[in-house]
């Protein structure tokens, strides 16, 4: 499978799980994981330049945890501080490289 089609699935399960997903009700969890954190997963793996393989495998294994009917509860506390410091971090290393 080319990598485009990786990215398209995964942009299909973003629109999929905003879409869907946050039209449910309990706030104390997530149903698979947030669109923040699967972009998060997939631009930490872009750092280290993969194949074209590699990225549509990562692109779909992102995708399809956004659309796993998974509960994962919401960061709190010292959770949350370093989901943000991740997103941070990122932004920093991406912008020095």
């Amino acid at each position: 499978m080319p990598w485009w089609a990786g990215a398209f699935l995964y942009v299909l399960a973003v629109v999929v799980r905003l879409g869907f997903f946050a039209a449910e009700e309990d706030h104390a969890r997530f149903v698979g994981i947030p669109t923040p954190a699967a972009a998060l997963v997939w631009s930490t793996v872009l750092i280290g330049s993969p194949s074209a393989p590699s990225a549509a495998a990562v692109f779909l294994s992102c995708a399809a945890a956004m659309v796993w009917p998974v509960a994962i509860p919401r960061p709190r506390g010292v959770g949350l501080a370093a989901f943000a410091c991740w997103a941070v971090g990122l932004v920093i290393w991406h912008l020095a490289a």
